[in-house]
């Protein structure tokens, strides 16, 4: 097998089974949050959890995939500087966007509060963190798939879910999980 198709398989094999694994894994986590929650409380997580969806997709404009590609060509053609001024100016460009969200998205949460209630104050906060987190982690699998760490990228895909379903597990068991601690459990794993 040519070396070229041989990193594609491996790829791909190695990504879809820990993708497998993890989501998995998710449903476990789903299960204990809505077993411990009550209906209304889900419902503010899932709100949360659905804001962070859009912004993160406004934040990588899809642009993911084309940079990853053009950096790993770079490389290969030897052009680091071309690799490192292009994944430098993307990661400049999702920080401008990201700062343009979070200050809009400060003016909508008065709106978000005024019509689901206060307790949304808290999960403001956690919501903020959560997307940061996941620009960073975005950004970092970026770079393990422009060096070909598919391996890597496998390996924090599974791990991610896994702490999850430990975390919130011990917070059912201890029973301190509420909206605002669900949420942060996504920001921590």
């Amino acid at each position: 097998m040519r070396p070229i198709l041989k990193t594609i398989f491996m790829g791909t094999s190695v990504l879809s089974a820990s993708n497998v694994i993890a989501r998995f894994v998710s449903f476990f986590v789903v299960v204990l949050i809505t077993h411990a929650l009550s209906l209304y409380e889900y419902g503010v997580v899932t709100l949360v959890l659905a804001i962070s969806g859009p912004a993160l997709s406004i934040v990588n404009l899809g642009f993911d995939e084309l940079v990853i590609a053009d950096v790993a060509r770079y490389r290969s053609e030897g052009n680091f500087g071309s690799a490192k001024r292009l994944l430098f100016s993307y990661y400049r460009m999702q920080a401008v966007i990201l700062c343009v969200l979070l200050i809009a998205g400060f003016f909508g949460r008065q709106f978000l509060i005024g019509r689901y209630g206060p307790e949304l104050q808290a999960e403001g906060i956690a919501l903020v963190l959560y997307i940061i987190v996941q620009v960073a982690r975005t950004s970092g699998v970026t770079i393990l798939n422009t060096h070909k760490k598919f391996f890597g990228i496998a390996f924090l895909a599974s791990l991610e879910p896994i702490v999850r379903l430990g975390i919130v597990g011990t917070l059912v068991f201890l029973q301190k999980l509420t909206p605002a601690t669900t949420i942060y459990t996504y920001v921590g794993a």
